[in-house]
């Protein structure tokens, strides 16, 4: 197995972060990178069980030198348990609530308990841990939800000092469209969102020499001629397998997401890396969803170069042989890169204490 190599190394007094909803530790890893320690992570969907256990083996990876813990419970659970083994007054605790009943990809959006029992162990979280600073991220219709009230009202009840609002990770150098809610609170001073950055293409964050030749589909070709009449370019991205809104209606022609190497990706979703059928508790994957033509010739982006469009750095590992798995990582991950900014805008002496 490959393990991931130049990884931050963290100073001994490196504050502690924890995560709740770790999912694969987009946000631990953006933490470690900012000069957090991640020292524990809590996930279990019930509603996908075995991609949550796959996602146990990554933290483990990706994380053991940290010390850290993954732990396979839902939050749910640890907080009816009053969150034992968990460290109190911890100085950081983030939280990504499962958020598909609030997804753009879900028409008819519509609370279920999960949502209120999600928020409810977020809110107990608060109380009984009293983090220093907490930060949540989500969809961007999660503030319209009575779950995320919840929260807020919690916060308020707690002593927190808080805002939040919607951002797009392009914004700050990830180069995807990614729009997400951040909240950022905190018992001490305000916390502040980073300064924006210079937008990337694509093109800007991937390795050329790592893209493996292809095929591009009959559809996708079609797509491409029809491009190329009026358009002149060297590179581009293209749809492999159109998902959600861009799917072909009855009667109507289908398109693709079409992405000069200037510009950024479009919103990368797990579902782009899942072909819809079942092996064992995992769904099975799809390698080359993420493909690219340059000069005549089509490429497929391996997973070494899609994480660098998501926003993860070069050590942390993801299997290139599980598609389904890895780009489920990238498509539910908060975007590394942006919270590291977050964390070093907002204490600058911990991300320079950072070494590799």
């Amino acid at each position: 197995m490959h393990y991931p190599s130049q990884r931050p190394i963290l100073p001994p007094h490196a504050p502690i972060f924890v995560s709740l909803f770790t999912g694969a530790g987009g946000a631990d890893s953006g933490a470690a990178s900012a000069g957090f320690r991640p020292v524990l992570g809590v996930e279990m969907n019930p509603k996908e069980p075995g991609l949550s256990q796959e996602f146990f083996k990554l933290h483990k990876i990706n994380f053991c030198t940290y010390g850290s813990e993954m732990m396979l419970r839902t939050v749910q659970e640890c907080a009816v348990a009053e969150f034992p083994r968990f460290p109190r007054n911890l100085f950081l605790l983030h939280a990504s609530p499962v958020c598909s009943n609030f997804s753009t990809a879900k028409t008819e959006r519509e609370e279920e308990y999960s949502d209120i029992s999600s928020a409810w162990a977020v809110c107990e979280a608060l109380r009984l841990l009293k983090p220093r600073y907490f930060t949540l991220e989500n969809v961007c219709a999660y503030d319209k939800s009575a779950a995320f009230k919840m929260i807020l009202n919690s916060l308020t009840d707690c002593g927190y000092k808080f805002h939040y609002k919607n951002v797009d990770m392009v914004d700050y150098g990830v180069a995807q469209n990614r729009k997400r809610l951040f909240l950022l609170g905190s018992l001490d001073r305000a916390m502040l969102f980073p300064p924006k950055r210079s937008r990337k293409g694509w093109g800007d964050v991937i390795d050329w020499d790592q893209l493996i030749p292809c095929e591009l589909t009959e559809n996708q070709q079609a797509a491409l001629d029809d491009y190329l009449q009026y358009n002149s370019v060297k590179a581009i991205a293209i749809e492999r397998y159109t998902i959600g809104s861009n799917r072909k209606q009855a009667g109507s022609k289908r398109t693709f997401h079409i992405r000069q190497e200037s510009e950024p990706f479009w919103t990368l979703t797990k579902s782009m890396w899942n072909d819809g059928k079942t092996k064992g508790q995992m769904p099975g994957g799809r390698k080359m969803c993420l493909n690219v033509w340059k000069d005549g010739q089509a490429f497929y982006l391996p997973m070494s170069q899609a994480k660098l469009i998501a926003g993860f750095e070069d050590w942390y590992y993801l299997p290139e042989d599980q598609s389904a798995i890895a780009g489920a990582a990238l498509g539910l991950c908060v975007a590394p890169k942006f919270y590291t900014q977050l964390l070093a805008a907002n204490f600058p002496s911990y991300a320079r204490s950072v070494r590799y």
